[in-house]
């Protein structure tokens, strides 16, 4: 019997950098940045796959949430070089830097009208992004809502993360969305199984070996390796993610 709490995991996308080479030279995406058009991509993939959604669900119930530890920091680097270059300020980059533009480019291009937000807690933006998009549902703010965390890395910036990260950091590029659900969306979306319940999402926790599944990895998108570790460990009741300051832990449940 489930509870109007209830959270279900639809469906997930990966989104590894190149991916959005072959978007780059069309039209509608020739003012897009990187980070703008892999989010696209992931939530295209989504939505092509959970085509009943946007028919069974109104777009003011169609909720998004957008976690990134460090923003559109290439934008904001382009746009910066150029003013002091040529001392103009280009208006395309610096719309694109602002915070929320990924969020907005993609509540325009999908007709997202339902609840919305970006959040950002550094290595744990995508866990936030996840834990959000849970109080969305559990409040019945949306019946559907993706949660998306995305990364871009910037090259010249590689030695300043090398000063600051510890030696067994890797820092990902690319992103992973997942399609959650309450009780009213699933039942909706009656022709969709969900894969898992998810529970819980916690953050900050120490790093120390569990009942559950666990792995000592770190990646800039928290959400990325959840849906790594699901495709490996799809029954799992827990996983956990090794971060440089902790650990981030999904709880799960039984459909």
């Amino acid at each position: 019997m489930s509870l109007r709490s209830d959270v279900f995991l639809i469906d997930y996308e990966l989104v590894e950098s190149g991916r959005e080479q072959p978007y780059l030279s069309k039209p509608k995406f020739r003012r897009a940045s990187r980070g703008m058009i892999m989010t696209y991509v992931a939530v295209e993939s989504l939505l092509e796959r959970s085509w009943q959604l946007k028919e069974l669900i109104s777009e003011q119930r169609l909720g998004v949430v957008v976690g990134t530890s460090q923003g559109e920091l290439e934008i904001t680097k382009n746009f910066l070089t150029t003013l002091v270059k040529s001392e103009t300020a280009r208006p395309i980059l610096f719309q694109n830097s602002l915070h929320n533009a990924v969020l907005g480019f993609l509540s325009i291009e999908f007709g997202i009208k339902g609840a919305s937000m970006t959040v950002s807690n550094g290595s744990y933006s995508g866990e936030d992004a996840v834990a959000t998009a849970l109080d969305f549902l559990r409040a019945d703010w949306c019946d559907a809502c993706i949660a998306i965390g995305w990364d871009t890395k910037v090259n010249s910036f590689e030695k300043v993360w090398a000063a600051l990260d510890p030696e067994n950091v890797k820092r990902g590029e690319g992103a992973g969305a997942l399609l959650l659900v309450n009780q009213s969306g699933l039942n909706r979306l009656s022709a969709r199984s969900p894969i898992t319940r998810v529970v819980e999402v916690e953050t900050g926790g120490k790093i120390a070996k569990s009942t559950g599944q666990y792995i000592d990895y770190y990646d800039s998108n928290g959400i990325a390796s959840f849906s790594r570790l699901l495709e490996v460990t799809p029954h799992a009741c827990e996983i956990q993610i090794g971060k440089p300051n902790g650990s981030s832990r999904f709880v799960l449940g039984p459909i």
